[in-house]
């Protein structure tokens, strides 16, 4: 209940502020960022020893560690299989037990999902959507008959958590010298509602106005506050920035084509940043 309070207190707070107007004015967001700013970042790698690679990721107030191994060799072809467990404290909305999922990804097959208790929808999507990303990255030739288990851990949920997720599954796969085709590199993306400068002086007589006159920012790695707060359409995209492609993208609104785009090229080039923040987590470690 105290969490639950907690949660609608920083929603009410968001109102007063009035956040639209708060970024027109100011251009800060509510935590002091810029639009193309990116949380703090704070990495590990080899945090697990009987792990074959292993990570720990914090952005911002989201954080969890991930595990891979390369534990068997008797299938066919390379599968990848992911468990995912939500800590019960790690926010609001997930105040039941922890759900175990596990997702399997066969290449050339379709994917089983097998659950141990009530599985999440929105949590099943986050792992279709890994499922793609990593058919896309890890060179399967490379790996005959292999078998890997991903195991994630969220320890705590404040906003971009498939972004976060992603991320620290890339760092994992990496310290466990996985080949791949490049570094996975996600990030998520919300679009701000913005009044225009005319309906800002317009007062209580352009109230009308103000419905039409509106503007759109597309802002990178959104926080909790900002996701529930306002109910943004979040589009979380993974790049593959050497190959210059993307990897999966998941989106839980509608979205026009132009708006879709305009986030998609807000998220390419923050990759961009992430790519160089994985890559200084990893040499770090082993320098």
């Amino acid at each position: 209940m105290m969490a639950e309070r907690a949660a609608r207190k920083g929603i009410w707070s968001l109102k007063r502020v009035n956040w639209p107007f708060h970024l027109r004015r100011i251009g800060l967001r509510l935590d002091g960022r810029s639009a193309e700013d990116l949380r703090r970042w704070d990495g590990l790698v080899g945090v697990v020893s009987t792990a074959d690679g292993s990570a720990y990721l914090s952005q911002g107030q989201t954080k969890g560690a991930t595990e891979s191994s390369k534990s068997s060799y008797l299938k066919p072809k390379v599968s990848v299989n992911i468990s995912w467990n939500t800590a019960t404290f790690s926010d609001a909305e997930q105040r039941s037990r922890p759900r175990l999922l596990n997702h399997l990804v066969k290449e050339g097959s379709s994917a089983r999902f097998q659950a141990k208790s009530a599985p999440d929808r929105r949590i099943i999507s986050f792992i279709s959507a890994i499922k793609d990303c990593l058919e896309n990255a890890i060179i399967a030739s490379a790996l005959p008959n292999a078998h890997i288990d991903v195991h994630v851990n969220v320890l705590s949920s404040d906003g971009s958590v498939l972004s976060c997720v992603t991320n620290a599954i890339s760092l994992a796969l990496m310290d466990a010298g996985l080949p791949m085709l490049d570094v996975i590199c996600a990030v998520s993306v919300g679009l701000a509602t913005l009044p225009s400068a005319s309906t800002m002086t317009a007062g209580k007589a352009g109230q009308a106005q103000q419905l039409l006159a509106r503007e759109y920012l597309p802002i990178v790695d959104i926080s909790g506050q900002e996701e529930l707060g306002y109910m943004l359409p979040v589009l979380t995209c993974a790049f593959l920035p050497r190959k210059n492609e993307m990897a999966f993208c998941h989106l839980e609104s509608r979205i026009s084509l132009s708006e879709l785009a305009q986030m998609t090229q807000a998220a390419e080039k923050a990759a961009s940043e992430i790519q160089i923040r994985l890559k200084e987590i990893v040499i770090k470690r082993y320098s």
